[in-house]
């Protein structure tokens, strides 16, 4: 009877460790079924904070004004949103984003700003951080799945 109640014990204590494991760790975004998840997008060059595009007149979705394309915009917001079916990985990537808004970017340069170019008087380089942990992946990040856009904050910043 002992060795039954151990047994039962450690299945439950490997159940909860997976459910805690899989509610920490952030979700992909399914493909062929509709998605609806959202990036807050902080960019920074020398310290001041740059915008995305802002929308043009004309352009909707959600009956509101946005830059890109129906699957990856913005309304005014700072926030990446992605929202429709997504067939494959590629469509879904950080550079396709930009691109979307025809905004330059990559590991190298954002906008106007290149690598190289003076950031309070000393040569500045990008960097790009997914709540507050740094990756390289600029063009090739893959958001993850989340409606709550601080729940995925990528920092773009430029400095010396």
């Amino acid at each position: 009877m002992n060795i039954k109640k151990h047994i039962i014990s450690i299945i439950i204590l490997l159940f909860i460790g997976v459910i805690i494991w899989w509610l920490g760790h952030p979700q992909q975004i399914p493909f062929n079924q509709d998605v609806h998840a959202h990036a807050y997008i902080d960019i920074f060059v020398c310290g001041k904070q740059i915008d995305l595009p802002r929308a043009n007149e004309g352009t909707n979705a959600h009956n509101k004004k946005f830059v890109g394309i129906p699957l990856l915009h913005t309304h005014d917001d700072n926030v990446m949103h992605l929202e429709g079916v997504v067939r494959n990985i590629d469509e879904i990537k950080l550079g396709r984003f930009f691109d979307a808004m025809n905004v330059q970017f990559d590991s190298t340069k954002v906008f106007n700003t290149s690598n190289g170019d003076l950031c309070n008087g000393k040569q500045g380089t990008w960097k790009m951080y997914v709540n507050g942990k740094e990756t390289n992946k600029f063009r090739d990040y893959v958001p993850f799945n989340t409606i709550e856009p601080e729940k995925q904050i990528i920092s773009i910043v430029f400095d010396s």
